[in-house]
């Protein structure tokens, strides 16, 4: 029969496990007609099931065997009975008494007990539930390694006795203990059961909803109940919902994967229901035994997530695999429960399907799980020495053993990168936080810092995908201690009178003390030197300061705190500016002090001589050799040390060879030592400590080879290990000697057995060594000195000029020149993003027009100057170097309120609403050219969920302030949450960035709403007993009340409601929200959610309402849903009237139960004395209002007559006339109609 949309749902179960997708398998499908036919004579029997596997095994290597179709236990007797007295349907036999399907194979191809391949069955009866299951498959084999919930376990253990309790529990934590160690680092749940009774239920709809890779029961069981129920997932009562992450389970217990009965057991319904379930479930299908079943799994659990040969197979695989190491535990003979064991745990799905099915890890980061860790008391500040950044890494795949490998780059404000080493961490299993620790002493780190985080940088692990490695973050790194303003650093004053600005690298300190001092030197000891103390909050300002009247002219001044903090340094912050009297703005250096730190390749700071010079390096150097026919030594005691290292000492490949000369160069720049012909230890023409520096001659390259890779002017060192001959060398060579200062006649006159050493450079010439020894064949010399590197070239680089409005000119003034002496300056253009482009190059002119330069493409400019003296080796040097240009608008963000009293370390309840107050004010005399962006992201750190949002301002006018509101909405933020906040993130330019941010960490806490609220079901407005009887038409009233005055339920979201009707055979059914019988109001300040249900024409019977709701937190009204029966009557009737209290002293009420759809239009109630006569009536319109089913009257009679008047003590008569529509209303029988005469009953007055 069709299915959704395909006409044969089996051959599409067929053509998918053909398709790529499903494993490229040649698939075969046969009907079990055809095989009784062919391999059994036309007999039913599951012999021809067998006898068509040992033909297909014999023929050919099949992989699986997957029956599609129920079978029944042969002791049904299903074809000798008439098919339709069964609820189902014997359609593929099993293998026999007790149900199998492994033995379908056993014994062929040489197999034992386990069988030959790997068979399962889908115990399915239509072909929607072939398709329902079908579907799964493929969601699950499509489903990439990206979500740790394929490494979740959950185990269940039950037991009916304390010692059985204790005992199961303990078989699951040891099956834990291998899924969470190698190779898949598992995450496993455990829940037990809590009492000895026979059942108890548990809902584990959470667990499995957010997704499992295997469900192990280890318990007492049958085939449709454990001793813990977690119910079928079919049950919209159970909550399951579970699309798209489909476990499989383990069943170990009695019967529980006995599918073979005249039912529809658990393991089915979890297999067959659709787009929730699972994809496979191994049970036992008979009698299980505890140790038996302990055994199993125990080798299930290995062999499927701790053998690296398995993890990646199929569960059929593992679970022939599972069954012979069973049978090897068992020993040669195994009894025949061992033998039960393997073939009676049966596998329900595709044996095709994968348990987890990798052996490679997957490694993850994201930016959400990256953030930043103090150290010091100085927090992740620029002043801190050092910071962490904690990196959370998840591993989707694999448990592997090989290490972690992290790589971080780190791109500062200014685009300065530093590589920071790579670290190896320990593997990661599940879920692991990695700490990584941040040298942070380097200049110019404060601002907004880029971190680009990689996670196995070499590509040495094998993974599934390699672009959830890298991950940039971004952070903010403030200063802790002051920050100075105004002016800027490097710029240029016009005048000689100015203010001094700072400002607290805090933007929510409170008022304090700053100190200023300002000076003409840079080592604050000159007679002009200036001091001041300040008392301000954000910001502080020394105004009117006076400044000498030398022209270009440049001064330092620096700030701290007068009282630091324990966590504040005591440290100065620093600047510097220039005195030119009616100079443009612009940046200007004109003096040594102002260049220290500069970056500086092939230059350094030379402090006694004011200068910035070519860098020089000092080696110490040691050698020591022996002549050939020494006494005392050998060649093996041969020397050479380098800063108090040896280079040669006793070892495989640290000697040197005897009967050689040894070579060494050193770099000229830099003075490091090398060997001029690279080698290894095993080539031998290099000796010596790795990495190896020393060639030897002869070995394997020539003497000229050697001298030649020496760069002219590197230093050489020559010195011999044994006997040497210089005269063997052809006179070319001897020429190439002498050109590194070594004497001729010297090499001459040198016998071979005669000790030798000799350091030059090469193109030094003749005679012109550094030292050259020699001596008799007995004697031992040495050296020791100094190898002096020094550069010819250098480069020197200013920090970043600007950003810029205009750009105007460059001013280059350089200081007296030598001849030799060559520099050009480049200026370069730099963008926010860090990027840079050489604009102009090898500039030597005393003024360059920098007006073409574009600062809306490059706000920012940098100078590079390149010196060289190849001659002097003395550095030229600036005399002052001047951009000119104009400056934008600066501003600051501070803090001002939350209107929660102020307070940073905010509490309240979820749903709560509140502001926060910040304000960015410009503190220039210049407006900026734009609107401003506002960045603020709330983190939530338990959920690791960022929110990111961004608004515009209006600019503040100079000296003005421009109000920022950020309005929080608590709902869904449950936890400890940041604020971070970032005004003009390098947008438009602006003097400094680095005071544009506030991050408030952990600055509020939301308290989860917890409680639960109030159901509360009426039915035509009155609240009823289980059981009572209710219209056919009524309107069914559901309120859900919520004391949480802050989250409203605006939604149906949690919302269940169930009716099981009395037909026969009638499932629970879930009333659609989106029915016309629903109609739903939200909550509102006055009144709660309300829900109105309202059937139409019940049919008679006894129903079951079952109604579950949750608030707008997801708070359920109670554990388990509201349920009540009530029940339907369509017939209009009624019962007789019952006086309560009877006997009454002072007023009585009549109660009476009513059926069918209508009130009655007339009653009327006559009571009498005994004797006959009338003392009171009372009508329909005194009783108050009624209703369908259970009725007290409103209306409670006094005891009084007509007219008022008491009644005496005694027996009254009285009688219910009932009419609709004019007709007399049946009487419906109850049990207190004995009491009741002729349709007259008895009231008793007593008083």
């Amino acid at each position: 029969a069709p299915a959704s949309g395909t006409s044969d749902a089996v051959f599409t179960y067929a053509s998918y496990r053909a398709s790529m997708a499903g494993g490229a398998f040649d698939t075969l499908v046969v009907d079990i007609d055809q095989l009784y036919d062919q391999f059994s004579y036309g007999e039913v029997t599951p012999l021809s099931i067998y006898n068509f596997m040992a033909y297909m095994i014999n023929q050919g290597s099949p992989q699986y065997l997957l029956l599609i179709g129920k079978a029944l236990d042969v002791s049904y007797k299903y074809h000798r009975k008439d098919p339709a007295t069964f609820n189902f349907h014997d359609l593929v036999p099993t293998a026999g008494s007790p149900g199998s399907e492994l033995p379908y194979t056993a014994g062929l191809n040489g197999a034992g007990y386990e069988g030959a391949i790997p068979v399962g069955r889908l115990s399915v009866s239509t072909p929607q539930e072939i398709i329902n299951y079908l579907n799964k498959v493929i969601e699950i084999e499509a489903t990439p390694y990206e979500q740790l919930w394929r490494k979740n376990f959950l185990h269940l253990s039950g037991g009916n006795s304390a010692q059985e309790l204790d005992l199961f529990k303990s078989y699951v934590d040891g099956f834990k203990a291998i899924a969470e160690d190698i190779y898949l680092g598992g995450k496993v749940t455990t829940v037990s059961k809590t009492n000895t009774a026979p059942v108890e239920f548990i809902n584990v709809s959470e667990e499995v909803n957010k997704g499992l890779n295997l469900m192990t029961f280890f318990g007492h069981s049958a085939p449709n109940v454990t001793d813990i129920d977690i119910g079928f997932v079919s049950d919209p009562v159970n909550g399951y919902n579970n699309i798209g992450k489909y476990p499989v389970i383990v069943m170990n217990g009695c019967n529980a994967g006995n599918i073979y009965g005249n039912s529809y057991i658990f393991g089915e319904d979890w297999i067959a229901t659709a787009n929730k379930g699972a994809t496979a479930v191994i049970a036992h299908t008979s009698y299980g035994f505890p140790f038996s079943l302990k055994v199993w799994s125990d080798l299930f659990y290995t062999v499927a997530y701790s053998d690296s040969l398995f993890i990646e197979k199929s569960i059929g695989k593992i679970q022939v695999e599972v069954g012979k190491r069973v049978l090897d535990f068992a020993g040669p003979t195994p009894n025949s429960v061992y033998i039960n064991q393997v073939q009676q745990m049966g596998l329900q799905g595709d044996p095709a399907v994968k348990v987890f099915g990798t052996y490679i890890p997957d490694y993850e980061i994201n930016q959400n799980n990256v953030e930043p860790i103090a150290l010091t008391p100085q927090g992740v500040t620029a002043e801190a020495d050092s910071f962490a950044i904690a990196l959370g890494v998840r591993n989707f795949g694999a448990y592997i053993t090989d290490s972690l490998d992290v790589f971080i780059r780190r791109r500062l404000q200014d685009g300065t990168v530093i590589d920071y080493d790579t670290i190896a961490f320990a593997p990661v299993k599940y879920l692991d936080t990695l700490v990584y620790i941040i040298d942070n002493n380097i200049v110019g780190n404060a601002g907004v810092n880029s971190f680009e985080i990689v996670l196995d940088p070499a590509g040495k692990i094998e993974e599934h995908y390699e672009f959830n490695n890298l991950v940039f973050y971004n952070l903010f790194i403030p200063q802790s201690g002051t920050i100075n303003i105004s002016p800027l650093n490097f710029s240029i004053q016009p005048g000689q009178t100015l203010d001094l600005v700072t400002q607290s690298g805090n933007p929510l300190t409170e008022q304090r003390g700053y100190k200023f001092e300002l000076d003409s030197t840079f080592l604050f000891t000159s007679p002009y030197k200036k001091s001041n103390p300040v008392i301000d909050q954000h910001l502080a300002k020394w105004a009117d300061v006076n400044l000498l009247t030398t022209d270009s002219l440049a001064y330092y001044w620096r700030t701290k705190y007068e009282q630091p903090d324990p966590d504040e340094l005591d440290k100065w912050s620093n600047s510097s500016f220039t005195m030119i009297i009616g100079g443009d703005e612009g940046w200007a250096q004109v003096e040594y002090h102002q260049m220290i730190n500069n970056k500086l390749k092939g230059l350094e700071i030379k402090e006694a001589a004011r200068a910035i010079d070519f860098l020089q390096t000092e080696l110490a150097i040691e050698v020591e050799v022996h002549g050939a026919n020494s006494v005392d030594y050998t060649y093996q005691d041969t020397k050479f040390i380098i800063d108090g290292l040896p280079y040669i000492f006793p070892g495989s490949f640290t000697l040197c060879a005897d009967n050689k000369l040894q070579i060494v160069a050193f770099n000229q720049e830099n003075a490091a030592p090398y060997a001029p012909i690279i080698g290894n230890q095993v080539e031998g023409w290099t000796c010596g400590r790795s990495p190896q520096v020393i060639n030897s001659y002869p070995r394997g390259k020539t003497l000229d080879e050697i001298i030649d890779a020496i760069p002219v002017g590197d230093k050489v060192l020559l010195f011999t290990t044994g006997n040497f001959d210089f005269n063997t060398l052809s006179a070319a060579t001897i020429a190439k000697l002498e050109d590194f200062g070594a004497d001729g006649a010297v090499l001459g006159a040198k016998l071979p057995p005669e000790p030798y050493i000799m350091l030059g450079a090469k193109g030094a010439g003749s005679g012109n060594s550094t030292v050259e020894i020699t001596s008799t064949d007995e004697q031992t010399i040495s050296y020791s000195g100094n190898i002096i590197g020094i550069y010819a070239s250098g480069v020197m680089e200013s920090p970043d000029i600007g950003p810029a409005l205009t750009w105007e000119k460059f001013t280059l003034n350089m200081q007296a020149l030598d001849p030799s002496d060559v520099y050009g300056v480049d200026i370069i253009g730099k963008q926010f993003d860090g990027s840079e482009t050489i604009i102009f190059t090898d500039i030597q002119a005393s003024e360059t027009l920098l007006s073409s330069i574009d600062p809306n493409q490059y706000p920012y400019l940098k100078l590079k100057l390149k010196v060289q003296d190849d001659v002097a080796k003395s550095a030229p040097q600036v005399d002052k170097w001047i951009v000119n240009y104009e400056a934008p608008a600066e501003g600051l963000l501070i803090y001002v309120d939350n209107g929660e009293g102020g307070g940073l370390s905010l509490s309240m309840q979820e749903g709560a609403k509140f502001a926060t107050t910040f304000g960015f004010v410009n503190i220039s005399n210049k407006s900026f050219t734009d609107s401003l962006v506002v960045n603020y992201t709330m983190f939530n750190q338990d959920q690791r969920i960022p929110i990111p949002k961004n608004f515009n301002i209006k600019a503040p006018l100079p000296g003005d302030t421009t109000k920022i509101q950020i309005d929080i909405d608590t709902k869904g933020m449950v936890g400890v949450n940041n604020l971070d906040v970032a005004v003009n993130t390098l947008i438009i330019p602006e003097q400094i960035y680095d005071n544009n941010n506030i991050s408030l960490t952990s600055y509020f806490t939301v308290i989860k709403d917890a409680s639960n609220p109030l159901l509360d079901v009426s039915f035509d407005g009155e609240y009823i007993f289980d059981g009572d009887i209710i219209s056919p038409n009524p309107n069914i009233h559901i309120i859900i009340r919520d004391d949480n005055e802050f989250i409203q339920k605006t939604d149906t979201t949690g919302i269940d409601i169930f009716i099981t009707k009395p037909c026969e055979g009638c499932s629970t059914e879930r009333i659609s929200l989106a029915s016309n019988e629903i109609s739903w109001v939200p909550q509102s300040d006055s009144e709660p959610f309300a829900i109105d249900y309202t059937p139409r024409n019940l049919d008679d019977g006894v129903y079951e309402l079952s109604v579950q709701v949750e608030d707008a937190s997801g708070n359920k009204s109670g554990l388990e849903p509201y349920v009540i029966h009530f029940e339907v009557i369509n017939k209009t009737t009624i019962t007789n009237f019952y006086p309560y209290p009877n006997p009454f002293s002072t007023s009585v009420k009549f109660i009476f139960t009513l059926t069918g759809n209508d009130i009655p239009d007339e009653i009327l109630i006559r009571i009498f004395t005994v004797s006959g006569r009338v003392v009171r009536e009372i009508t329909q319109d005194e009783l108050g209002p009624l209703k369908i089913g259970n009725n007290a009257t409103d209306y409670a009679w006094d005891g009084h007559d007509e007219f008022g008047d008491q009644l005496a003590n005694g027996v009254y008569l009285y009688k219910v006339f009932i009419r609709k529509n004019g007709q007399q209303v049946e009487l419906r029988e109850s049990a207190g109609d004995r009491g009741f005469k002729n349709g007259y009953g008895k009231l008793y007055l007593l008083r």
